[in-house]
């Protein structure tokens, strides 16, 4: 069942807004027609059904904090001004249903925002810069496209994928460590309770008899007796290290750095390099898709490629294409992205089929990306294994060092 909103005129002459359920398009008007004069109705791909129980209900009123728009919502609002526009249902009075339906405060309060402007004479693409937190620079040209064309609808639903693309990339990349995440927090849980509550049992004994523990047993000690008599201190200084970490990552000098030295990893460097070309190669075949320059759509691709070298290649091409040369010979001579990756833009070019191969394309990288990742996280399972083993084994032995020397002593 899809949820309809309609608008009908009544034998009196008034107007009566409404909300329907219905299998079709059909059905909806059908139904609505019964109330009165159909002037419009609207599908609501993503509306909330209105038989919320009352308790549902108010528990969704309970929130603590501010709560966040996710990426799914503005998507949903897209992808449901989509359907409008295919359905001819004039802009402003879009955004006026996508308001009403929206998720959050911040949300609704944005789309409001982006309807006052448009009735004030502004392009709805110009009116979306003024918003970069929910509509990306990439989905504002795409629109912007749309309205000059006169292909609304072809826009917001490419823009819609795009966006759709990358969040799901991005939801495969955290759903694959959620189990290594969860595996290294016990094992940190099971290292921290050996060193605060086991080892100094040892210590103990180890005093009564007059051995001196090895250098490792002392350091574990000082470690342990750290967290059990200044806790406060201990979590201080770990807070501190995490935002003084992030901080440090903000910086260009030091984010490079890191990505550099990840990129030289043997495994994890391949993964990084094929999800920046995949979300390259995506983003570019959405643009030129949606009748973007190329130009502009290499400038775009340059942007989110994440990793130096690929950027690198992109603004390449960019300045080679404004030349004269073409974006296979550009991207031959960078050496960057995969033969056949540039063998199939090449042949694109010349039999002016680029934005449906670029979308094959993106599409067979994307799989790549996702097959490799999944290599990636089921070596990188073992591998944690191996080095909590190793720490756990170290500090067995920090402990059965010292027994040794007693059961010396005692023979």
């Amino acid at each position: 069942m899809t949820a309809y909103r309609f608008r009908v005129l009544n034998a009196d002459g008034t107007t009566e807004n409404g909300r329907i359920e219905a299998e079709s398009l059909d059905q909806a008007e059908e139904a609505a027609s019964r109330k009165g004069k159909v002037i419009s109705i609207v599908p609501l791909l993503e509306a909330r059904a209105n038989s919320e129980s009352p308790k549902a209900k108010a528990i969704s009123k309970i929130s603590v904090g501010k709560k966040k728009t996710k990426t799914d919502e503005v998507i949903t609002v897209i992808r449901n001004m989509a359907v409008m526009a295919e359905s001819g249902v004039p802009l402003k009075e879009a955004l006026d249903t996508v308001s009403a339906e929206a998720g959050t405060p911040d949300l609704t309060n944005a789309l409001r925002k982006l309807r006052d402007e448009v009735v004030a004479g502004h392009a709805l693409a110009d009116a979306m810069r003024t918003l970069p937190k929910f509509f990306p620079e990439i989905v504002c040209d795409m629109v912007s496209v749309g309205e000059d064309g006169g292909k609304m609808d072809a826009a917001l639903s490419s823009a819609a994928d795009h966006m759709e693309r990358s969040a799901a990339m991005k939801a495969k990349i955290v759903n694959a460590l959620i189990y290594p995440c969860i595996l290294l927090g016990v094992s940190l849980l099971s290292v921290a309770s050996l060193v605060v509550f086991v080892l100094p049992q040892f210590m103990e004994t180890f005093k009564q008899m007059g051995i001196e523990p090895p250098m490792l047993t002392k350091m574990l000690m000082f470690a342990g007796d750290s967290l059990r008599k200044w806790p406060h201190i201990t979590f201080a200084v770990m807070v501190g290290l995490h935002f003084g970490g992030k901080y440090a990552l903000k910086q260009p000098i030091v984010a490079s750095k890191v990505q550099a030295i990840i990129l030289r990893l043997p495994v994890v460097g391949d993964l990084m390099t094929k999800i920046a070309i995949s979300r390259c190669i995506h983003t570019l075949a959405s643009l030129t898709g949606a009748n973007i320059r190329l130009v502009e759509a290499l400038h775009h691709t340059a942007k989110v490629a994440g990793v130096p070298a690929i950027t690198a290649a992109f603004e390449q091409a960019k300045t080679d294409l404004e030349q004269g040369d073409t974006l296979g010979e550009s991207l031959t001579r960078t050496k960057t992205l995969p033969s056949t990756l540039v063998q199939l833009i090449s042949i694109g070019e010349r039999t002016s089929r680029l934005p449906q191969l670029l979308k094959r394309a993106a599409v067979q990288m994307e799989s790549e990306a996702d097959a490799r990742l999944k290599a990636v996280v089921s070596l990188f399972e073992p591998m944690l294994i191996v080095v909590m083993g190793g720490i756990i084994g170290m500090i067995t032995l920090s402990i059965i060092t010292p027994l040794f020397t007693v059961i010396q002593k005692i023979n």
